[in-house]
């Protein structure tokens, strides 16, 4: 019930934009470390028990303008981290992974480790630094040195907390000061959230602001204050990874082709129609046709993607043996059509080395004798239609598919 209510009164915080006062500990005395296994980003597992290193956990929420402030200094900071775990983890209930992923492709940094859905984790450490109190902020942060103890945390902004690492978490010297002496002067906390003074109580007025996802990086929708900046919900919008059209060949019947597309996110989830409009251009006869997708609404970017129109095919009508030779009829179809190519062989399979070609260049022709072949041998024989036409300004040929195959016996 207690982290329930605790949990409420964050929310609370959180829409209100109240930015609460830094905690530091008075007279604050090590204690043990609390042992949580956190789940990082890359799906491994974060413990907080000992490591051999101090660590800091920073507790903060997506949702959270001073969060964002405060993580956003180790974005901007050449300062190293090599001695120290910086770990921070979503503290709000239920985060999921894209959430938190979506808070470190803007705030983040590869000097952190950040990990989500651990509001456990959170309440239970700041039951143990702080109990029974009631009085919360986010971000949370916990200072832990290497012999496993908690020597400091604060609760709020912590505009300086780049040199309070150093000061609670010496890294240099294990023997001194790692202990967290509590008589140790500490340096001033303050309330600075980085303008200077604290932003003032008030009723926010959100502005919703669109940063359309591009063809390869993600978008967003932010809701924030255009008083104090406080940003009380972001969504990531994801960009268009995989675009394809639903067929990417079809056959010459005289009618305008013009195939669906499908269009899935980073994220593998489909994005609908009403995102993107599709025109096609040279989309009716035997050739190549182009489809263009641009995207609209929360996404911005133009695609084309191509697709061949092919001529229709034929049919052998008549195949009969000649003396090492074979004789070739078939149905004349001159509709978007060249010529003929006919393929015969001694493979069912037309391999290679086994199969020869003619091409007859007329599309008015409908016979050809085939010679110099091998005497009583078996032939398969197939043909098909092609068209040429210019591709990027080359001739190239575009072909039907092949029709059925017969066989013919060779005589002597």
């Amino acid at each position: 019930m207690k982290k329930r209510f605790m949990a409420l009164l964050l929310s609370l915080l959180l829409l209100l934009g109240t930015v609460a006062e830094v905690y530091a500990a008075e007279g604050f005395s090590p204690m043990q470390n609390l042992n949580y296994n956190l789940t990082a980003l890359d799906g491994s597992v974060v413990s907080t028990a000992a490591s051999g290193k101090p660590k800091v956990l920073i507790f903060f929420s997506s949702g959270c303008y001073n969060c964002k402030y405060m993580l956003g200094l180790f974005k901007s900071t050449a300062k190293p981290l090599d001695d120290v775990d910086v770990i921070a983890a979503e503290l709000n209930y239920g985060a999921e992974k894209e959430r938190t992923e979506a808070f470190y492709n803007q705030y983040g940094t590869d000097k952190l480790t950040y990990c989500y859905g651990a509001a456990t984790a959170g309440w239970a450490y700041l039951d143990a630094v702080q109990p029974d109190s009631y009085k919360f902020t986010t971000p949370l942060v916990v200072y832990i040195n290497r012999n496993n103890q908690i020597v400091q945390y604060t609760t709020g902004m912590d505009r300086d907390i780049l040199n309070h690492i150093e000061t609670y978490l010496p890294a240099s010297s294990p023997e001194e000061g790692d202990g967290g002496d509590s008589s140790e002067e500490k340096p001033d906390q303050g309330t600075d959230t980085g303008s200077g003074e604290n932003p003032p109580e008030h009723e926010h007025q959100y502005k919703t602001t669109v940063n359309k996802a591009t063809l390869s990086k993600n978008g967003s929708v932010e809701k924030k204050c255009t008083e104090c900046g406080f940003v009380a919900d972001t969504k990531v919008i994801y960009y268009p990874e995989t675009i394809k059209l639903e067929k990417t060949e079809y056959t010459y019947n005289g009618k305008l082709c013009k195939p669906s597309v499908a269009v899935t996110d980073s994220m593998g989830n489909k994005i609908g129609k009403n995102n993107y409009s599709v025109s096609y251009s040279k989309n009716k006869n035997v050739g190549m046709a182009t489809a263009v997708i641009k995207f609209k609404g929360n996404y911005s970017g133009t695609v084309k993607k191509t697709f061949t129109i092919c001529p229709k095919t034929t049919s052998i009508s008549r195949l009969s043996a000649k003396s090492k030779g074979i004789s070739v009829k078939w149905k004349k179809q001159t509709s978007q059509t060249t010529g003929y190519q006919i393929q015969y062989s001694t493979s069912s399979k037309f391999t290679k080395g086994k199969t020869g070609i003619v091409t007859v260049n007329k599309n008015k022709t409908t016979s050809r004798t085939i010679s110099r072949l091998k005497a009583k041998k078996k032939y398969y024989v197939r043909i098909r239609t092609y068209k040429n036409v210019k591709v990027n300004g080359k001739t190239s040929k575009i072909y039907s598919g092949w029709s059925k195959t017969k066989t013919v016996v060779t005589k002597r």
